[in-house]
C-alpha cells in the first residue's frame, strides 16, 4: 500500500500533482515531465470524470513508484478501486488508515478556515494525512481554473499543522510565485494544464513541472 508519507522524502521543497488523468500517454507524460503524483476524478458529474474514458483502470498499474496515484471523490463511499490514497470532500466516519487521506477543501474566504477547523475537530471522523485547498465554486467541486486568495492558505499551514495542497487556478505563468510564497507541500493543477477537458497539453504539463521545479531551486539555494 503506498502511503502519502513517503512523498515526503527527498528534497524537494513542492510536490506536484497532475490531476484529471484520463489516458496513458497524459500519464506517462506527467511521470516523464517531474510529476509526483497523479489526481483521477470519480466524481461522476465532472467533465474530467475517469468512468467517460476507455480503458483508464490500466493505468495506476503502469505508473512507476513513487509516483502516487490519488482517487479523487466525494466522500470515501463512491471511491474507484484500486487506488491508495483517497482525496475526499468530507471526512469519513468509518476507520481508514490515516496515510491514505487527502481532506479537500474549498475555500470562499478568510472563514473558510473555521468551517475546515470544525470538520477536523468532529470527534468520530477520520483525521486527514494532508489538506488540500481549492477555489469555491458553487457550481464544481474543483478543476475551475478559478484562484483564490493564497494568504488564506499561509494562513492554513500555519493553522492546522497539515501538509498543505494547493490548487484552484494554478497556471505554469503562476505556480512559481504561488510556491515562493505559499510554501505548500504540493501544487495541484487540473485545467491549467489542458488542451481541452480530460486531455493534457504536452507542453503546459512540462512547462509547470519546469516552474515547479525552478521555485524549488529558489528556495532550496535561499535565492529569493
Amino acid at each position: 500500500m503506498f502511503d502519502v508519507s513517503l512523498l515526503l522524502k527527498g528534497n524537494r521543497m513542492a510536490r506536484v500533482k497532475i490531476c484529471g488523468i484520463t489516458n496513458l500517454p497524459d500519464a506517462m507524460h506527467a511521470v516523464e515531465c517531474g510529476a509526483d503524483a497523479l489526481g483521477f476524478i470519480a466524481v461522476t458529474e465532472s467533465q474530467r470524470f475517469v468512468g467517460r474514458f476507455e480503458g483508464w483502470e490500466a493505468i495506476p498499474s503502469r505508473v512507476p513508484p513513487p509516483v502516487a496515484c490519488i482517487c479523487v471523490c466525494r466522500r470515501v463511499e463512491e471511491a474507484l478501486p484500486g487506488f491508495d490514497i483517497l482525496q475526499t470532500y468530507e471526512l469519513p466516519t468509518i476507520s481508514h488508515i490515516r496515510s491514505r487521506l487527502i481532506f479537500a477543501a474549498r475555500i470562499m474566504d478568510s472563514h473558510s478556515l473555521d468551517d475546515i477547523q470544525n470538520s477536523l475537530q468532529m470527534e468520530g471522523y477520520q483525521q486527514p494525512a494532508a489538506l488540500l485547498l481549492d477555489t469555491y465554486n458553487p457550481g464544481a467541486l474543483g478543476g475551475t481554473g478559478e484562484q483564490f486568495d493564497w494568504s488564506i492558505a499561509e494562513e492554513a499551514r500555519e493553522r492546522f499543522g497539515l501538509p498543505i495542497i494547493l490548487a484552484g487556478g494554478l497556471t505554469p505563468d503562476n505556480v512559481g510565485d504561488a510556491i515562493l510564497r505559499v510554501r505548500p507541500w504540493m501544487v495541484d493543477v487540473a485545467s491549467g494544464v489542458e488542451a481541452s477537458p480530460g486531455r493534457k497539453d504536452p507542453a503546459k504539463v512540462r512547462a509547470f513541472c519546469d516552474a515547479a521545479a525552478d521555485a524549488n531551486d529558489r528556495l532550496r539555494s535561499g535565492a529569493l
